[in-house]
């Protein structure tokens, strides 16, 4: 009989595995774990992209959209927004790192990555 800690372990070991596509056929160009890396590096930036769903100043659960048209229309914004979003970021930091100045943070420290909805929040 196999004890709980076996289990957990198996059980760990079947869901810690998963499949990453990649267009870097060569194998000199990457090792898997810097195409592991890169993946959870940029797979944070598109979660952290659409957080906006769960805020409650979206608000999303107030639509009823009837027609398809309308919900594939919404599913275009949605998806656009976070790109123009990350499009403002960039360019912000791109800014102040040209200039090198930095945006003061919450705490009133000097920050060369500020978000776009924190420098909304104190100019806005």
């Amino acid at each position: 009989m196999a004890s709980r800690l076996d289990i957990h372990a198996r059980r760990s070991r079947q869901k810690g595995a998963f499949m990453i596509a990649t267009n870097a056929g060569n194998a000199s160009i990457l090792s898997d774990k810097q195409v592991v890396a890169a993946y959870k590096n940029d797979q944070q930036k598109v979660e952290r992209g659409f957080r906006f769903l769960k805020d409650p100043l979206f608000m999303a659960f107030t639509l009823v959209l009837k027609s398809p048209k309308r919900i594939m229309v919404l599913m275009a914004v949605m998806t656009l927004c976070p790109m123009g979003y990350a499009a403002l970021e960039h360019r912000i930091r791109q800014g102040l790192a040209e200039h090198r100045q930095t945006f003061p943070d919450q705490k009133g420290h000097p920050a060369e990555c500020p978000t776009a909805r924190f420098i909304h929040k104190c100019c806005g």
